[in-house]
Parts: C-alpha cells; structure tokens; sequence
C-alpha cells in the first residue's frame, strides 16, 4: 500500500481520489511492476481449481512435469549464449550488435528464435563472425532445441501412462488438506446425510449391506454371467452353518459337458450301428424319403 498512488495524491489536488499528481510520478512505476506481479500470481493461484476435472488436471500435472526439462534447457541455452557472446566479443568486427557481451547475447538469442531481422550477407567482410555464429546457430538450433522435443516426448510418454491417477491423487490430497478445516459438527451432519447405517439394496427386494452408497445404472453396462454373490435359503440366524455345496469351476463344467457329449456320441453309434441300417433300408423299400 505504500506504493499506492492514490495515497500520495491525497491532499495534493481537488479531483482526489485520482493517482495522476507530482507525487505519484516516482511510485508509478514500482506500483505497476507489483500489479503486473499479483495479477500473474493470480491467475497461477486458479490453476488449483483444474482438480475438479480429472482430465484437466493429468494435463497440469504433465506441464508440471515437463517444466522440469524446460529449465534444464534454458540453463543449456544461457551457457551458450553467454560463451560465445564473450567469444565474439574478442573478435575485432564493426558490427554494433556484437559490440560487447549483453547486446552479442541479444543478438543471437534473437537469431535463435527467428526474431533476428538482420541479413547474414552483411558479415561477409567477417568471415570468422560469420562463421562463429553458424556454429552457434547449429549448436543451439539443430541439436539443442531438438533434443529438447525429444526430451519432452520421452517426458510425456513417461507420465502419460499414469496422469490420470496421478491426477485423482492429487485431488484426494486436496480433498484431505481441506478436511483439516471443516468443522467437526458440519462434518458430522455430513456424514449422518450419507446415511451409512441403512442397508442398501442389490436389486429390488435384494437388501445388501450398510456402510455404502447406491448407484443405479443400466443393466447391460456392466453384465455379469457369473454372479459372485452366493446367496442360500434357510435362517440368517450366525448359529447355523453354512450349506456344503462342492464348488466347480469353469474347467470342471466343460469337463462334465464333454464327458456328456462323449457318452451320448458313444450310445449313438451304438443304437445306429444295431438297427439303424436295417431301418434305413426298410424306409427306402417302404417309398419313404
């Protein structure tokens, strides 16, 4: 508030509140970085609100992820810029650009990024220049920035693969940060609202368990030819034993299936093979089909 412009107005004209005076000239400038700085913080802070979609949020953790790259990559591109922007500084050259080492780093930065508007057929009267700079150009455009897509591939791949759990576990880590700061009778109501103690119902009639939630959905979403839920008519009573019933398999029913088969394949053979021949012949004297 001490860089506010409006405070140092105050009193200074008649038009106040107003933060145009002679006073605020000198605070202007360091108010504006500061609003700039808050504004940028700002929108970092809503970037928090990206867990309520989960998707969205496996992509924040994945940028977070990469960024990591990112700045190894910068720290690459300063050591260049700094060796031969202090190399060619050495050179005696009448070029201003590469007069001393901030505007020779300016000057290839800009070349590095497609901003340099300038003509290399200009340092053909340098050679060496010339030559220094192409050797940067392929230092840091053909291997450098390359080997940062490459990087960031690898990086993406790497976490591609488990952002989405990373994401929810991420939520669940807000959700339990947050939990800290509720209180205990809101929580309570909360918790009594979820009706846990009542049972909940399998299908209709079919009462399950307490201590769940119900979610209704179509019935041909999820199809279940085997249904893992045993259920026994007789008493409920904990007394009581449970029914023996020998439990088979899937490989034990195929087995009983074929055995079957076998044995109806075997007692086919046989009725055709005692009568079955005569009968045929019989049919056909008979004009049958």
């Amino acid at each position: 508030w001490a860089h506010e412009p409006m405070l140092w107005c105050a009193g200074t004209t008649g038009t106040w509140p107003t933060e145009i005076c002679d006073k605020a000239t000198d605070v202007e400038g360091r108010y504006t970085v500061f609003s700039m700085t808050a504004m940028f913080i700002h929108w970092l802070l809503l970037i928090d609100m990206a867990v309520f979609a989960t998707k969205l949020s496996a992509f924040v953790l994945v940028v977070k992820h990469v960024l990591s790259e990112v700045g190894r990559f910068c720290f690459a591109m300063l050591f260049l810029l700094m060796a031969f922007s202090s190399a060619i500084v050495c050179l005696r050259h009448d070029k201003q650009e590469f007069r001393d080492v901030p505007n020779a780093a300016n000057c290839l930065f800009a070349i590095t990024v497609g901003l340099y508007e300038g003509d290399f057929r200009e340092y053909f009267d340098a050679p060496y220049l010339l030559a220094f700079v192409f050797l940067f150009v392929t230092v840091s455009v053909i291997i450098l920035i390359n080997l940062l897509i490459a990087q960031l591939n690898c990086s993406y791949e790497y976490v591609y693969a488990d952002m989405l759990g990373f994401a929810r576990l991420t939520r669940a880590t807000l959700i339990v940060s947050i939990l800290q700061s509720v209180p205990v009778d809101r929580w309570d109501r909360f918790v009594t609202g979820l009706k846990f103690s009542q049972r909940v119902e399998f299908d209709e009639g079919d009462i399950g368990l307490s201590g769940a939630i119900q979610v209704k959905e179509p019935a041909s979403l999820n199809p279940v030819l085997v249904d893992s839920i045993n259920r026994y008519g007789g008493t409920c009573s904990p007394d009581m034993q449970w029914p023996a019933e020998a439990a088979q398999d899937d490989e034990e029913r195929f087995e009983k299936i074929e055995r079957l088969m076998q044995s109806a394949l075997k007692k086919l053979s046989r009725s055709g093979a005692d009568g079955g021949g005569s009968t045929l012949v019989d049919s056909r004297e008979s004009g049958g089909p």
